[in-house]
């Protein structure tokens, strides 16, 4: 008689093949590989980061503590430790995001645009629906978009307004971040999101949106499926976009 084959899964009944099986289980095995290297991706830059504020810390300390300073000298390097000790923080924050990114849920993005907007009168949030609900960690959209909304407030005009506006495209959600900053050079597109500037002095920014903010949530935005990039930049300002797959 031999043995039966085994059964197909009750969901792919009636058009079960096995290789057709096989290659989906194959291509659902690559994705969880990729998401996985994306979520390494960015706690080894967050690793890289801490470095920083944590050097300056103690150099300052080692400073206090080795040579005789004046009270001014002395008020200068404590201010610098307390800096240095914010950014820390803020950065352990951000580290414990990472932590959580495999723990998704079905997230409104539209609503975490609004939420990071009503942080300043100057973010205007447009949602165009339908905007179905994404499967992703909240926490982790969130530092995307307050990374993007940061940078646009931080290179645009006081008085200039920066706009989110959410899509749905045939490839899934996008989110847009306009700035009226005064530009990003096309060849900096991609340098902007990398630690180039960390080897520089800490805190001095030496090109729009250059710095930590960018990168983190460019490897954010991969750590949960996504992706952020510069999508347009001349004179009058910059669109940063966050692209955000759907389950299929």
């Amino acid at each position: 008689m031999g043995t039966p084959p085994p059964a197909a899964p009750p969901a792919l009944r009636g058009s079960w093949h096995p290789v057709a099986y096989a290659h989906e289980l194959e291509r659902a095995q690559e994705a969880l590989v990729e998401r996985s290297a994306r979520r390494h991706e960015l706690v080894a830059r967050l690793s890289h980061e801490l470095r920083t504020p944590v050097t300056v810390i103690l150099g300052v300390a080692q400073t206090l503590r080795k040579i005789d300073t004046t009270p001014e000298q002395e008020e200068e390097l404590l201010s610098r430790l307390v800096d240095r000790s914010e950014d820390l923080a803020r950065l352990v924050d951000r580290f414990e995001l990472t932590i959580d990114a495999a723990m998704t849920e079905q997230v409104d993005v539209a609503e975490v645009a609004r939420e990071v907007a009503a942080t300043s009168p100057r973010v205007r949030v447009e949602a165009m629906p339908p905007i179905p609900h994404a499967h992703l960690n909240r926490g982790v959209a969130r530092r995307v978009l307050e990374e993007l909304v940061d940078n646009a407030l931080r290179f645009s005009r006081e008085d200039a307004p920066v706009d989110v506006l959410v899509r749905l495209d045939v490839e899934g959600i996008q989110v847009r971040v306009v700035d009226r900053g005064p530009g990003i050079e096309t060849h900096e597109h991609e340098r902007i999101f990398g630690p180039l500037e960390q080897l520089e002095e800490l805190n001095v920014r030496v090109h729009q949106g250059a710095g930590m903010g960018l990168a983190l949530a460019r490897t954010a935005a991969r750590a949960i499926g996504g992706d952020v990039i510069v999508e347009t930049s001349g004179a009058a300002g910059s669109t940063f976009l966050w692209t955000i797959a759907l389950e299929t």
